[in-house]
């Protein structure tokens, strides 16, 4: 789901906003993957209120993992 986050297929680095359209992109798989399981209200509110938190939190994972 997440591949070439940090660098693309060349090796180059990634801007801040490639990473956080793929942080993003994501977050809205994991949400469609569990819509079929949940009310359509509930995944739209996700949509409206989660995206964002989850997506920092991707990133966040992501760069603490680097960071060590």
């Amino acid at each position: 789901m997440i591949s070439n986050y940090f660098r693309d297929q060349h090796g180059q680095s990634r801007s801040e906003e490639k990473k956080r359209e793929i942080a993003v992109s994501a977050v809205l798989e994991v949400i469609k993957a569990a819509a079929p399981n949940s009310s359509i209200h509930h995944s739209i509110d996700a949509l409206k209120n989660e995206v964002s938190d989850a997506a920092d939190a991707i990133q966040s994972a992501l760069e603490k993992g680097v960071s060590k």
